[in-house]
């Protein structure tokens, strides 16, 4: 079983280049390596500090790509609710004064 070391996504065992990414594959590296699977401990990590998530996403993807998806993922989760929780928080505590 072979996948795309760029996106991830499943290939055909004769396939040269993938149809989700059109990436060429490459013949030597054609096995993702054992471990890309996605981990409960580095998406926890990456949910508690988005930024370490984001740094871990664009150093892993290329050689495990699907862990790397995967932390990707809950680091943009938790930068979203961050921005849904914290921009509101803001405005409201901002004072409004009366104009004159």
């Amino acid at each position: 079983m072979k996948y795309c070391s760029t996106c991830g996504k499943e290939l055909h065992d004769d396939a040269v280049i993938c149809v989700n990414c059109g990436c060429q594959v490459s013949s030597i590296q054609t096995e993702l390596s054992y471990n890309d699977v996605p981990s409960g401990g580095l998406n926890f990590l990456a949910f508690l500090c988005p930024l370490l998530g984001f740094i871990m996403f664009f150093t892993l993807k290329s050689d495990t790509p699907k862990k790397a998806k995967q932390i990707g993922l809950y680091a943009l989760i938790s930068f979203a609710l961050t921005l849904l929780v914290v921009i509101p928080w803001i405005l409201s505590t901002l004072e409004v004064k009366p104009p004159i």
